[in-house]
């Protein structure tokens, strides 16, 4: 081969011989002074096989079986799997960076198809699963005044109303002759939690924070038609989701 520097072509000779590489120990391999890029040895033991110097570390020469590996760019799926099996299953992103778990097809940032457990999460029963401000997700255990455990409390303010006795109440229907606040409830436990919901009688009613003995964390504006789920954490009351 006339690019070759060293040329050892055996075939159609009596003599079937290969070529020995240098060949040591793994500790004796990765003492070598100053190794040369490209420089190939034979590791004995330890991670044994064919070893070369890339210019920074020792890197097995063999199949790729990543199993050793630092990944020096972004890995492309370009619509494969990331799978445990070799099969279309296992961790799927999309171009449009959106991640599927059993899910060829994720329609969200983060899409499972199948039971999820997070074991940050487990408690004794059944606990429902809230967010904080950070979006740091928690259990809690579901009161036992719950949703459709409690009694039904229907208000009707006729001015700005302070602590409103909910002891015992799973829902609200907030009715009013005008557009008036609401500072602070009472009665509340631990984990309660509360519906509640403006049916329409006026365009807009307001839970005012800081105020009442029981305190909002932050104000709640009721349009109408809408409705919201609050809790009672044992110092206010949290508003876990409005709709």
């Amino acid at each position: 081969q006339a690019s070759a520097l060293l040329d050892l072509d055996v075939s159609g000779g009596s003599e079937k011989k290969g070529l020995l590489i240098p060949r040591m120990a793994y500790s004796e391999m990765i003492n070598i002074s100053s190794p040369a890029t490209s420089l190939l040895v034979y590791s004995s033991d330890g991670t044994t096989g064919f070893h070369y110097f890339d210019g920074t570390d020792w890197a097995l020469l063999s199949a790729d079986n990543l199993g050793n590996h630092k990944a020096t760019d972004n890995i492309v799926l370009d619509g494969y799997w990331l799978s445990g099996s070799g099969g279309n299953d296992g961790l799927m992103v999309t171009t449009g960076n959106e991640v599927g778990i059993g899910e060829t097809n994720p329609q969200a940032k983060f899409h499972v198809d199948g039971t999820v457990r997070l074991e940050d999460l487990s408690g004794t029963g059944s606990r429902m699963v809230v967010a904080d401000a950070d979006g740091d997700l928690s259990t809690q255990p579901i009161p036992s005044g719950g949703p459709g455990a409690g009694s039904t409390l229907n208000v009707t303010l006729t001015s700005h109303t302070t602590d409103i006795d909910v002891t015992g109440v799973s829902y609200m229907y907030m009715n009013s002759t005008g557009n008036y606040d609401v500072k602070g409830l009472v009665g509340g436990v631990t984990n309660q939690l509360i519906y509640l919901i403006n049916p329409g009688t006026v365009d807009d009613i307001k839970f005012k924070d800081d105020e009442g003995t029981q305190e909002f964390l932050k104000d709640l504006d009721l349009k109408k038609e809408e409705g919201a789920i609050i809790m009672f954490d044992g110092n206010n009351w949290i508003i876990l989701s409005k709709h």
